[in-house]
């Protein structure tokens, strides 16, 4: 097997065998790559580090595990002793840990066969007890041990089968699968941090090993487990709702997931909610049309932190553009307008181009891609050199200061505003000597 030359020089000078464990095994077989080196031995943390290197870096990460990091000529290693594990009610972390000296009863506690593989560097050969290899070459995700105890001991590992599942692009094991099913209410039981962790790399599924369509896979059966009550749960209310036939050809849940498929993966959060507040809107007012605002509210609601956790700036990013999705709808806005819509939301275009680009296209109907009107915008103002914000203007605050003594200071913020909007629609020239006087104009108007 493959390894970095520094590990395996420092394997060899260990009294005992030190042994890659779980996905750097799976995938080096499969001729994947793969940063995380994970390993294992029958040793505890620290009388391996007896055993390091003087150059070499440690640092033990959670002393309950007795989990440690060490970096030897910058190969960053995580260490973790052979163990058994006790679970309580489906949590992620177990309640107790045993260490013992045994790899296959250490192989016991992990999730599946693919991933249940040790490879013994000192002795160059991998130890397989639960037929991990041929898993691997029929591309079959199993349960290394009885798929019933599997994930009543830990609930996120059927987020976790999901991922595998599409990344590797391996077909679910039928009890493994059916087993899942029985235990999906242990998601209640992992921390919101963890669920999102997990659902960011379906997410990007099929950016990990170049499997195409993977994400889409990813959340089909995440619909199908029925697990969105545990990670956004009005996805669920759209499932099912049908939309005007004139215009899409997909209900709510199936636009979503076919806009989801076609975005590119920095805009697929936020393609996966952006038409999440049409059930709502439907109920409370008879149409659709306040759907952006409600999935607004959704959005804040279940991505911020009462929800997944997601950083404020995220959150911010994916309001904003749930907010300016539907703008130009009928492609009808003045070019004035349009400018204005575009430097107010300049620093979010690209992904606007792309969510309205993804989402037209999943309609199902041929529509006109009408993200093109913003691109061409763009262009105009960069073309006529259109300042795009307050900080491009040819003065400041302190111009105006100069210019006009008696202003009203509270007044300054909103007479820049209005002088940026005139040179946006070419009113005035961003010039100073142009600006001045029109600012003149601006504050007769105000008082």
């Amino acid at each position: 097997m493959d390894i970095p030359n520094t590990l395996k020089d420092w394997a060899l000078s260990v009294p005992l065998p030190i042994y890659i464990t779980g996905g750097y095994v799976r995938n080096a077989l499969m001729g994947l790559p793969s940063k995380d080196i994970d390993i294992a031995g029958a040793f505890s943390s620290n009388k391996l580090y007896g055993f390091l290197p003087k150059t070499a870096s440690f640092n033990i990460v959670n002393s309950e595990l007795d989990t440690s990091i060490i970096i030897i000529d910058d190969v960053r290693l995580e260490y973790t002793p052979f163990r058994t594990e006790e679970y309580d009610g489906g949590e992620h972390t177990p309640k107790s840990s045993v260490f013992i000296k045994d790899p296959y009863k250490d192989s016991l506690r992990r999730d599946f066969t693919c991933n249940s593989l040790y490879y013994d560097i000192k002795n160059d050969k991998v130890l397989d007890f639960h037929n991990g290899i041929d898993d691997i070459n029929h591309k079959i995700l199993r349960a290394v041990v009885n798929p019933d105890n599997v994930f009543s001991y830990d609930g996120l590992r059927i987020l976790r089968m999901i991922r595998f599942g599409c990344e590797l692009d391996f077909e679910i094991d039928p009890d493994t699968y059916v087993s899942a099913q029985k235990f999906k209410d242990n998601l209640k039981y992992i921390s919101c941090e963890r669920i999102r962790e997990e659902f960011e790399k379906i997410l990007n599924a099929d950016q990990k090993y170049g499997i195409q369509d993977a994400h889409y896979k990813g959340l089909k059966l995440i619909g199908e487990l029925k697990l969105w009550k545990y990670i956004i749960p009005e996805i669920e209310d759209t499932i099912g709702f049908r939309q005007n036939s004139k215009y899409h050809t997909y209900d709510v849940y199936n636009h979503l997931l076919e806009t989801v498929k076609i975005a590119h993966p920095q805009v697929r959060l936020v393609a996966l909610l952006h038409d999440i507040g049409k059930p709502a809107s439907q109920k409370a007012y008879g149409n659709m049309h306040h759907h952006s605002e409600i999935g607004i509210e959704i959005a804040k609601k279940r991505l911020g932190q009462n929800g997944l956790k997601y950083p404020n700036a995220t959150v911010e990013k994916i309001v904003r553009l749930i907010d300016a999705h539907m703008y130009d709808l009928k492609e009808q806005t003045s070019p004035e307008k349009l400018r204005k819509f575009v430097i107010k939301n300049y620093d979010i275009l690209d992904e606007l181009i792309l969510l309205v680009r993804a989402d037209t296209s999943a309609h199902g109907k041929g529509k006109h891609d009408r993200s093109i009107r913003f691109e061409n915008a763009r262009k105009q103002i960069l073309e006529l050199g259109l300042p795009k914000s307050l900080k491009d203007l040819a003065i400041n605050g302190n111009d105006l200061l100069i210019a006009y003594p008696d202003i009203l200071k509270h007044q300054l913020g909103t007479i820049l505003d209005e002088l940026l909007n005139a040179c946006i629609i070419q009113k005035v020239k961003n010039q100073k000597e142009q600006l001045i006087p029109y600012a003149s104009k601006i504050m007769k108007k105000l008082s």
